[in-house]
């Protein structure tokens, strides 16, 4: 999200002092990263130059990172941070990644007979609206689980992890994501229920990771390489671990997710 006012540090020239001027600033979205103009009023102090004009790009992931080209009054050009989320030196054009604090879950949509029950997610802070749109999340298996319901010679592996390891959802413009199907699958539980298996359950957790540009000034749980499951590689912040699971009655069947309950009772 583009801001105005101190929203990028840079270590290579007067950037510092002129981005903390207040700053007008036209952007539209580009297919990968956002395009943006800056005009200043304002000088580089003890110079006299009477503008600075820079033109360039905000880049993904995490929009933390800007790169570009500038001109000013005295006729002067030149370039500005790098056209890279993971530069291995400087200079940098950079600012702290935004980090999620939180996440609400809500259980909504109807049960999938091979991934149980949908559940969508709204990162917060929300403030401004809209704060980590365009951004992807990725889950990851975190510790060991438990499934009470599992036996020895049982036709189906324990349910002790998540299913997909490095599954990632977009981030919609109202910090919303998902949906994450968390339960058992129907005819596990019909199996389970035919093996006298019932009242049993599965808990494990899940580690979100939220993607992030380098920048010297992220948080310290900035870390990777990470590995989505497309293969695909990137860096990124670790913000919640979330306790998912459910449980197996005789007639009910219920999703878990962070102590939130959901409950299906038709499932026979």
């Amino acid at each position: 999200m583009l801001r105005a006012g101190g929203f990028f540090k840079s270590r290579a020239f007067c950037l510092p002092q002129i981005l903390a001027s207040p700053i007008s600033a036209k952007h539209h979205q580009l297919p990968l990263d956002t395009r943006f103009t800056v005009n200043n009023v304002n000088s580089c102090p003890g110079t006299l130059n009477t503008y600075v004009t820079f033109t360039g790009y905000l880049g993904q992931p995490g929009c933390n990172y800007a790169y570009g080209s500038w001109k000013n009054g005295l006729g002067n050009s030149g370039g500005f941070g790098q056209n890279s989320a993971y530069p291995t030196s400087g200079p940098y054009f950079t600012r702290p990644v935004d980090v999620p604090t939180s996440e609400k879950s809500v259980q909504s949509g109807s049960w999938n007979t091979t991934m149980g029950a949908p559940w969508h997610q709204t990162l917060a802070p929300n403030s401004p609206p809209g704060e980590f749109s365009g951004r992807v999340v990725n889950e990851y298996a975190s510790g060991t689980g438990t499934d009470s319901c599992w036996f020895t010679n049982s036709k189906y592996a324990p349910f002790t992890a998540i299913t997909k390891p490095g599954y990632g959802w977009d981030v919609n413009g109202k910090n919303l994501w998902g949906a994450d199907f968390i339960g058992w699958k129907l005819e596990t539980v019909q199996y389970y229920r035919a093996q006298n298996k019932v009242p049993c359950g599965a808990r494990f957790s899940q580690q979100m990771i939220i993607d992030a540009a380098y920048s010297p000034d992220n948080p310290s749980s900035y870390s990777g390489p990470y590995t989505d499951n497309h293969g695909v590689v990137f860096y990124g912040v670790a913000y919640e671990v979330n306790s998912l699971g459910g449980d197996i009655t005789a007639t009910t069947v219920t999703s878990i997710r962070n102590g939130q309950v959901a409950t299906n009772t038709t499932w026979k």
